[in-house]
């Protein structure tokens, strides 16, 4: 026989019987059909009244407000967001090294008069 022929190995046998300690396969109940539909009740309009209640019942839909309903966390997000769109990043950055330069200079004015007057220590 060639070497490159493989022969098929048999397959091992089964387990004559189970061990006491196995578990056993779990029963499933069959399958439960589709309940049957039940076919709607016909609507009639002719009963006493039913105008009036679908007249109520329109006026109460369109008492409805169309603007859907939105939360605290949503609002407070949509005010940050129009107050980053608002903000004039280049102007507040320019206040703001002004204040620095603004500080350092009446320090360093501050020092200067201190010491002239020998008080600084």
């Amino acid at each position: 026989m060639h070497p490159s022929i493989v022969r098929p190995t048999p397959a091992p046998a089964a387990p004559a019987a189970a061990p006491a300690t196995a578990r056993r396969a779990q029963h499933r109940a069959p399958g439960r059909g589709l309940p049957a539909r039940r076919a709607p009740r016909a609507v009639e309009l002719d009963d006493t009244g039913a105008a009036e209640v679908l007249t109520s019942v329109l006026a109460g839909l369109r008492a409805v407000p169309d603007v859907p309903h939105v939360d605290l966390r949503t609002r407070l997000r949509d005010l940050a967001h129009d107050l980053v769109a608002r903000l004039d990043l280049p102007g507040t950055l320019l206040v703001a090294k002004a204040g620095a330069v603004a500080a350092v200079v009446f320090t360093a004015v501050l020092l200067l008069w201190l010491a002239a007057a020998g008080r600084l220590g």
